[in-house]
């Protein structure tokens, strides 16, 4: 059995109250005072270290702080689990959230190249019928009015002629203002 200083002190200092209380018992039975007070500085000695033990121990415990250490650490450590594991969690979520998002975005886009491809058949439908009724129209045309009619004269040439200056006077006009 290993015992520490703090033991040895106590222990110690117990053996020697011991011998002082029967230094002080032996001088009493014999009537010496000086032994007597001799036994009661030994005792008196042993007395105080042993409450100066007492009083290390009370100011040097750190049981409760050290219970309080662990308490706290094992809380510390649990609270980090726990936000590992959410962080996890959330990783996973945010996996989950991105796969279906490109999931839909796959989807959307096979859609929309259908609608695409639809409405392209729809206009080409739609111009394929405008360009059969201009024809069917024009052939009605025709066939009601005996062909395609020519460019008709016109009877007055004057009203063409009055639009437009004659070439030599334009020439005259423009030497005039050079000059």
């Amino acid at each position: 059995m290993v015992l520490s200083g703090t033991r040895v002190t106590v222990v110690t200092s117990a053996v020697i109250l011991a011998a002082g209380m029967l230094v002080i018992l032996a001088s009493i039975v014999r009537d010496e005072p000086y032994r007597a007070i001799g036994g009661a500085a030994l005792t008196m000695t042993s007395l105080t270290l042993i409450a100066m033990v007492a009083i290390r121990k009370w100011i040097t415990d750190t049981s409760a702080e050290r219970a309080a250490l662990r308490y706290e650490t094992q809380q510390a450590t649990n609270d980090r689990m726990k936000a590992i594991a959410a962080q996890s969690a959330m990783e996973v979520e945010r996996g989950r959230i991105r796969r279906d998002s490109e999931h839909a975005a796959k989807g959307l886009a096979t859609q929309l190249a259908a609608e695409r491809e639809k409405l392209f058949d729809e206009l080409e439908e739609a111009r394929n019928q405008i360009i059969q009724d201009a024809t069917e129209v024009a052939l009605t045309m025709f066939l009601t009015n005996g062909g395609i009619p020519g460019p008709r004269p016109t009877r007055d040439r004057s009203v063409i002629r009055g639009a437009f200056p004659e070439p030599e006077t334009a020439a005259r006009e423009r030497v005039h203002h050079l000059s």
